[in-house]
Order: structure tokens, then sequence, then C-alpha cells
């Protein structure tokens, strides 16, 4: 992408004030190294400490006048889908009902991507006017409350709610971080809630079965209001009833209650009929590509079909179409480049990976690849891995550098590799541009390479083909 000359220096002070902001917002980070996460608690003390979390953002939020309160939103949480759901339900809303904000946590590239309105992110100039006058109002709150110093996650929160009330939006799309009943985003009063796909993730911090985690992903469930969710194993579904039902908010289950149907997979996305509690919409066309993207849909569409009835706004087919047929989200069976075709998906956790083998088989067949890997120590790697490695011919480690995350070494990886595979070639690479610059290099032009694991690490990879300069400059000037 080409910068305009004349805009060289201007941009140059922009993108210093940003570096500025962004640095002093990952100063709030109280453990970089993440070594909290290999510490054993007991569930009394996490508890504890999820109390206090949802209890500081909920402090901070009133201090800011509750600005979470002057937009309409939906909710969402789960392990899988979530981000694709987020972003399809936003797109959707933006037909009916704009202007529409959305969230999405973690970012991958650009923290930039966690406020977006309309499709668009936040130009870094405002983003670093949003930090500069919040910074102050933080630092009133934590001098009157000192007991209630809001941590890196919270103040992201407050950031968003604040960004989406000054820009007036109608609708607020929030996606959870981790869990839900204690997350920072469970301080909104929903007009709706979806729980996507339940798995074994975030283990122990969400607890060591699925019916524990899943009274994590049922929180965000509020009184009265609608829930809408996907087929669950069923004692994440027993979970999500029975809050559902002390709570008196209508329950909408996909196989019950709304129903999609595959006619078509393919690199390009899918072809699908969905049919939500009120109608039936024909052959709509999903622009994400991958096996998991239908249910998302169904789950999107059936949200927004509730929500149209209730604003009293139609949903057409043409509408949703229009919707789906554009929505991008970057990360998920992401097609970068070809020969070789290089594909970027975050799966970071069994089931995600377990998607991601399908989709591939789906869409490349029986077609083997070089696969770049890399993942976080609290995920279970093991577990993971067992589903892509049958397909690759070369493996190559490597690790994602995340601040407050720490990461499975290369040499580790390479191990648990082995332990799957004694077989199986596999290289190391420290950082994961050289992984990426490795694999293009040992992979003729027919060949693909599939680059997966921790959504950080796609972030890293992404630079590669997208420098965060250039996606900078395109949020500043292209809009």
């Amino acid at each position: 992408m080409a910068m305009n000359e004349t805009l060289n220096p201007q941009f140059e002070q922009i993108l210093d004030n940003f570096s500025a902001q962004n640095n002093w917002l990952q100063s709030l980070i109280t453990d970089p190294s993440g070594s909290r996460y290999l510490v054993e608690k007991s569930p009394a003390e996490r508890q504890k400490e999820y109390q206090e979390q949802i209890t500081r953002t909920r402090e901070l939020l009133k201090y800011l006048g509750n600005p979470q309160d002057e937009f309409m939103s939906v909710h969402v949480a789960g392990t899988s889908g979530k981000g694709s759901v987020s972003t399809m339900v936003g797109a959707l809303l933006e037909k009916i009902s704009p202007p529409v904000g959305v969230h999405t946590s973690p970012y991958l590239q650009v923290p930039i991507e966690k406020l977006m309105i309309n499709g668009k992110l936040i130009p870094p100039s405002k983003f670093s006017q949003l930090v500069s006058s919040f910074r102050p109002k933080l630092r009133e709150f934590t001098a009157r409350h000192p007991e209630l110093s809001p941590r890196y996650g919270e103040v992201w929160v407050a950031l968003t709610h604040l960004y989406f009330q000054q820009e007036k939006v109608a609708w607020g799309v929030i996606e959870t971080a981790m869990g839900g009943r204690f997350d920072p985003t469970n301080v909104l009063n929903p007009e709706i809630s979806i729980i996507t796909r339940v798995g074994l993730d975030h283990v122990p911090q969400l607890g060591t079965t699925l019916a524990e985690i899943a009274n994590h992903k049922a929180g965000i469930i509020k009184p009265g209001q609608p829930v809408v969710t996907c087929k669950q194993p069923k004692e994440v579904l027993a979970v999500i009833k029975e809050e559902a039902s002390r709570l008196r908010a209508p329950l909408f289950i996909q196989g019950r209650d709304f129903h999609f149907k595959v006619k078509v997979i393919s690199e390009a996305g899918s072809v699908v009929d969905i049919v939500t509690p009120f109608n039936h919409y024909a052959d709509i066309k999903i622009n994400l590509p991958g096996t998991f993207q239908p249910e998302n849909a169904a789950l999107a569409v059936t949200a927004a079909d509730l929500l149209s009835r209730k604003l009293q706004k139609p949903l057409s087919k043409e509408l949703i179409a229009e919707a789906l047929g554009s929505v991008k989200f970057q990360g998920r069976m992401e097609k970068v480049q070809e020969r070789p075709t290089v594909i970027l998906d975050g799966a970071h956790n069994p089931e995600k990976m377990k998607f991601l083998a399908q989709s591939l088989e789906a869409i490349h067949g029986n077609k083997t690849f070089t696969l770049v890997i890399g993942m976080l120590s609290t995920k279970d790697a093991l577990s993971s891995m067992k589903y892509v490695i049958p397909k690759a011919e070369t493996v190559i480690a490597t690790s994602p550098h995340v601040l407050g995350k720490p990461s499975t070494s290369p040499d580790r990886l390479k191990k648990l590799i082995h332990s799957l595979d004694q077989t199986k070639k596999v290289e190391t690479a420290e950082t994961v541009l050289e992984a990426v610059r490795k694999a293009l290099s040992t992979t003729g032009p027919h060949g693909m390479v599939v680059v997966t694991g921790s959504i950080y690490m796609l972030g890293e990879a992404r630079e590669y083909w997208f420098p965060t300069k250039d996606i900078l400059w395109e949020a500043e000037y292209g809009n």
C-alpha cells in the first residue's frame, strides 16, 4: 500500500501518539511474564479474584456514568465461534439499525480491532484521543478508590463503552474475553445473549468439567431477555436450560427452535438454508470459509431475526445475503496468498483444531501441507495438535511472544509432536516470522502452508503480508 508522501510527517506523529497510548495501556498488565497462569489456586481463590474483577469494572463504569447503558447491546459468550458470531451479528444489525459497534477479544494484530463501528476500525488518531482523555479520569477514580485499581482488561471494557457512547452507536455487539459470569464485559443489560459452542478451554481457570465451564458462559443470560444457543453437549445444555429457566429468559436452541442446512462448502465460503423460529431464509451465501461457519451464521441470523421483530424492522433474505456475503473476519480460515496457498486460522484449543482439520479436508480434500504452529502454555497443545499433525508433511514449531501470557517453547512442541508421530519431520523457529519464511522457502508453488495455534501468533504471522503500519494508515485515511 503506497502512502501519500505529503502525509508522512503527519502520519508519523499519529503513529508516535498511538504507540505512546498503547504502551500506557500495556503498562496496566500487572503480570507481564504471565506467571499467574502457572500458579495453582483453589476454587475459592479463583472465585474471589473473579468477584473482585467484576466489582472493579462495575465501579469504574459507574464512575464514568455507565456509558454501556447508552446503547442497546448483544452479548456473546462461548468457547468457539464467538468472534465470528459477533462480527456477523454486527453486520446484520448494521443493515436494520445502524450505527453498530463491535468489540471482539482478543485482537489479532492491532488493538484498534477491538473498536469497530459499521465494520471500520477506529482511526489511530481517534484512539489516541480516546485513551488520552480517559487517563485523567482513571487517575481520579483510583485516587478515590485505591483498592479498586482496574486492570488491563477492565480498562479495555471501559474504553469500549466510552467510545461507543461517544460515537452514539445504536447497538454494541460485545464478545466476552474469558468465561462470562465474571468477565469484565458482563456489565451489560443486553437485548439478547448468544452462547456459541462450549468446550474444554481455559482449564482450570473456568473449571475442569464442561458443566463448570458452561456455568461461566451461562452467566451472561439476563432476566426475561432471550438467549440463543447452538447444539451443545448434554451437560452444557442442562446448565444453560437451568439458568434460562431460573431467569425466565426465552431460550432458542439449534435443532429444536431453529435449524440450518449446508448446501455448499468451498474455499469461497458456504451456501446454507437457515430456518429461524419465524422465517425461512434459503440459499444464503456466507463469505467466511470453514465448516464451522454455517452454525455460526445460524446463531447470528436467528438472533438478528429476533431483534428485528422487537425493533419492528423486517430482516429480509436480501439484507441477510448482503451482510453475510460481504462480512470479513481475519484469522479464521483466512487465505493470505497463492502459490503456495497460505491459510491462517486461530485454532487454539482441541475443538477449534478439530474444526480446522474438518474444514481443510472439506475444502482441500486429502491435500497435505506444511504446518506452522505455536501455542500458549495454558492451552492443551497435545490434544489440539493431534487433529492436524496427520496431514502435515513438515511441521515448523515456533512460539508467539505475548505480553502477560506464557508460550510453549518450540522444543517442547517438537517433543509433543513426536509423541503423536515419531516419524514426523519437525523443525523449530524462535520467532513466528522466521517460521513463516522457512515454510514459504521450503513449500513449492503448488503446495499449501497452514499457520495455526495461538490467535496472538497469527497477528505476528500476518505482519509478513499486512504490515501494522499499513493497517493503521488505512484506518486513519481510508475510512
